[in-house]
C-alpha cells in the first residue's frame, strides 16, 4: 500500500505498532506499611559513613540510610527476567520509581506474519519515608507482573542485600482494611480453632500503640524482630474471639496497618485463611497527574495517595 508521496506504508513497521491511548484511564495502587529494624543491637556502628555510633543514632538515621539506599540501587535483581528502573523523583523524604520488566510484543502484519518487539511495560512505586508514614504505594499492573506480591518481595530482596551491610533489614507488609479482619472472624464464628499473629517488632508510635508497651520492650530486650503468637483451642472446642476484648482488638489494628499477618485455622478446611493479605488499594484518574509532556507529576502523585 502506498501512500500520497508513494511510500511503501508496509514496509514501515513503525506504523503498525501500537499508539498510545488519548483517554484517560485508572491507575491503581496498592497501599504497604515498611518496618525499618536492626538485625543485630549489639553492633560496632563505628564505620558507618553516616556518623551512627549508637543504636539510637540508627533509628534515628534510618530512614535517611535507606534513602541514600535506594539512590545507589544499580540494577533489581530478578530470577525470572530483566528489569529495569529508574528514580523519577527524590524530594525532601519522598522517593518515587519507574520499574520496568522486559516482555515481547508480537504484532501480526497484514501477510499474517508475525513482528517481535522489545516492550518494556512499567509501573510507579511511590515511597514516603516520613517516620510518622513509612509507606509504599505500589500500582498494580498485571502487563509488568501478574501478582503484586512479586514487587513487594523483590524490592524487600534488593533493598535488603544492601541495607544489611549497615545492620538494617527492610520488611514490607500490606495495609489491609481493619473491617474485613473482623468480617471474616464473624464469618467462621464457632468455627476458628487457631488463630495465629506474625508481629514485627515495633518501629513506629502510630501503630506500636496499638500493643502493650510491656510486650514491645520484650521484643526489643530479647533482640526479636519477628514474634508470633499462636492461640489455639482443644479439638472438641473453638475460640472465643469476642471483637470487645480490647487486647484482641489491639493486634487487629497492629497487624491490619502493616504490623504483621494474623492467619486463623478453620475447622473442615485444610488451608489457613489469611486475614491481613489484600492490601488497601486507591484508583486515581491518570489525566489528574500528568503533565504537559504525558509524564506522571509525582508531586500531584502524592496529593492523590495522601
Amino acid at each position: 500500500m502506498l501512500d500520497l508521496n508513494g511510500n511503501n506504508i508496509a514496509d514501515d513497521k513503525s506504523d503498525i505498532r501500537p499508539q498510545p491511548n488519548k483517554h484517560s484511564r485508572n491507575l491503581f495502587f496498592r497501599e504497604y506499611r515498611y518496618f525499618l529494624l536492626p538485625i543485630k543491637r549489639n553492633f560496632q556502628y563505628d564505620w558507618l559513613e553516616e556518623d551512627v555510633k549508637t543504636p539510637e543514632d540508627l533509628e534515628t538515621k534510618k530512614h535517611i540510610i535507606l534513602q541514600k539506599t535506594i539512590r545507589n540501587l544499580k540494577t533489581l535483581e530478578f530470577a525470572s527476567g530483566e528489569l529495569r528502573h529508574k528514580i523519577v523523583d527524590d524530594f525532601q523524604n519522598c522517593m518515587a520509581l519507574q520499574i520496568g520488566a522486559k516482555r515481547s510484543l508480537v504484532i501480526n502484519d497484514e501477510n499474517f506474519h508475525p513482528n517481535i518487539y522489545e516492550n518494556w511495560p512499567n509501573l510507579i512505586v511511590f515511597i514516603n519515608m516520613n517516620p510518622s508514614i513509612q509507606k509504599i504505594w505500589i500500582q498494580e499492573d498485571k502487563r509488568v507482573f501478574k501478582d503484586i506480591k512479586t514487587i513487594r518481595r523483590f524490592l524487600e530482596v534488593n533493598l535488603n542485600l544492601l541495607l544489611r551491610k549497615k545492620n538494617l533489614q527492610i520488611h514490607i507488609n500490606p495495609i489491609t482494611d481493619n473491617f474485613e479482619f473482623w468480617q471474616l472472624l464473624q464469618q467462621y464464628k464457632g468455627s476458628i480453632s487457631n488463630i495465629r499473629f506474625e508481629l514485627l517488632a515495633p518501629n513506629m508510635s502510630d501503630v506500636t500503640k496499638n500493643v502493650s508497651e510491656q510486650f514491645n520492650d520484650f521484643q526489643r530486650r530479647i533482640n526479636s524482630t519477628q514474634t508470633t503468637l499462636d492461640f489455639s483451642s482443644d479439638k472438641d472446642s473453638c475460640l472465643n474471639l469476642d471483637p470487645n476484648d480490647e487486647t484482641l482488638q489491639g493486634f487487629a489494628r497492629y497487624s491490619t496497618e502493616g504490623g504483621g499477618g494474623t492467619s486463623i485455622q478453620v475447622k473442615g478446611k485444610k488451608k489457613r485463611i489469611a486475614l491481613t493479605e489484600n492490601p488497601k488499594g486507591v484508583a486515581i484518574e491518570e489525566k489528574l497527574i500528568l503533565t504537559s509532556d504525558n509524564e506522571i507529576n509525582t508531586r500531584l502523585l502524592r496529593e492523590q495517595l495522601e
